[in-house]
């Protein structure tokens, strides 16, 4: 794997980690934090270009009873992109698709 991929990865994972910090604080639902769908899910969503953390950790901290344990990724990507895109203009939002 080349260094740029490892870098990547990392900066994915850290900020993982600062989003899950954050979900914590907010007091979501600690089970949901071990919950691999849960994680994979906002790790994706992460990942999606356009997407930034500390949107996410705002978002998070504005509306965090958006969220909630889904049965799979794509429930899960779609709970992801309400709380992302909560109150914000239609020019502005992340879609994603099933």
């Amino acid at each position: 794997m080349s260094s740029e991929k490892m870098q990547e990865k990392k900066r994915s994972i850290e900020q993982l980690l600062d989003v899950v910090e954050t979900l914590k604080m907010a007091g979501v639902n600690k089970s949901y934090l071990k919950n691999s769908v849960f994680l994979r899910s906002l790790l994706r969503f992460l990942a999606i270009k356009g997407v930034e953390a500390d949107r996410m950790k705002a978002k998070i901290e504005e509306c965090s009873n958006l969220i909630h344990r889904c049965t799979n990724t794509e429930s899960s990507m779609k709970m992801w992109a309400s709380v992302y895109n909560y109150k914000v203009k239609s020019e502005n939002r992340i879609e994603v698709r099933a």
